[in-house]
């Protein structure tokens, strides 16, 4: 038998985590790219970029992105909503609408997304961000 066995391939585990007191994003009912400046808590191939807060997939494969922040208003009703989603290729987000939506009290929301994107190398992706309440904004962290 035979073994051929490439020494340009990337076995190492991908993985990156970046959390911001307050990102760049203006919050409104249409998403709108949520920018991480922070550096990242780690990132085992340096693919995220604090310039642009895009992460470029640095092999091929399956990706789980994911993203939270926990969005406050001046008021809001019980309809209002906060969603979070991914965009891969600066494409319009996915699933950006199902987010999981915690809410922490009368004005503050927090959405999560989570989702498994098969990306090739050099696809980026990047967070966006939505709400249907009376001038939202960031309260607290996002991740």
């Amino acid at each position: 038998s035979t073994v051929t066995m490439s020494d340009s391939s990337d076995s190492r585990v991908v993985s990156m985590k970046v959390s911001q007191g307050t990102p760049t994003a203006t919050i409104t009912s249409t998403p709108s790219k949520l920018t991480f400046t922070a550096t990242p808590v780690f990132d085992t191939h340096g693919a995220f970029s604090t310039s642009t807060g895009n992460y470029t997939c640095p092999v091929p494969g399956y990706y789980k992105a994911s993203v939270s922040a926990f969005v406050t208003a001046a008021s809001a009703a019980v309809s209002n909503n906060a969603a979070v989603g991914i965009s891969k290729n600066n494409a319009a987000p996915i699933n950006a609408g199902v987010s999981i939506v915690s809410v922490v009290n009368d004005t503050i929301r927090q959405p999560v997304h989570e989702d498994i994107i098969y990306c090739n190398a050099g696809d980026t992706l990047a967070p966006f961000i939505s709400s249907t309440m009376t001038s939202p904004s960031f309260f607290g962290s996002a991740t």
